[in-house]
């Protein structure tokens, strides 16, 4: 006696229905997967303002120097690490994240058209920079060199 063949009787409308990739289910598995976290309201501590200009059309620039919890701190290290880092060739591995808002044009007290921008840095960096003239000096973004600041920015600086 030979063996009785085997038949697997499936409905086919679950495995269309399966196999079916419908355009809600895509989109909804794209932005899970690439979505960022919602934007979170922070409102920091006010510091200190860096003045400076463009250099294409002089108009003056605030930079408005703010602390808050909400952003990282950087690694602690001392003045003197800072100054081997500036000092090095190599690139280093330090830095310092910060928020950069958007430039806004506004009206300065002479009434003269000028540019403001908040930068945003952590609580216990911004002591470090109140504490050190030479992290302040590493901050102060009118002595930093304007092809790494500019770009940040999108402006010149001179």
């Amino acid at each position: 006696m030979s063996p009785k063949p085997v038949f697997l009787d499936v409905d086919s409308s679950v495995v269309e229905n399966k196999l079916r990739i419908t355009e809600q289910n895509q989109a909804n598995s794209f932005d899970k997967l690439f979505s960022a976290p919602p934007p979170t309201p922070v409102i920091p501590e006010p510091g200190f303002c860096v003045k400076t200009r463009e250099t294409t059309t002089s108009t003056k620039l605030f930079i408005n120097i703010c602390y808050t919890d909400a952003i990282p701190p950087p690694n602690d290290i001392s003045e003197e690490e800072l100054m081997l880092i500036c000092k090095s060739e190599e690139i280093s591995s330090f830095k310092i994240p910060m928020s950069i808002g958007d430039i806004i044009s506004e009206k300065d007290k002479n009434g003269d058209d000028v540019k403001t921008t908040d930068v945003a840095v952590h609580s216990t960096f911004f002591k470090k920079i109140q504490d050190s003239a030479v992290f302040r000096d590493l901050l102060h973004l009118k002595e930093l060199n304007p092809s790494i600041v500019s770009p940040l920015l999108r402006i010149a600086l001179f």
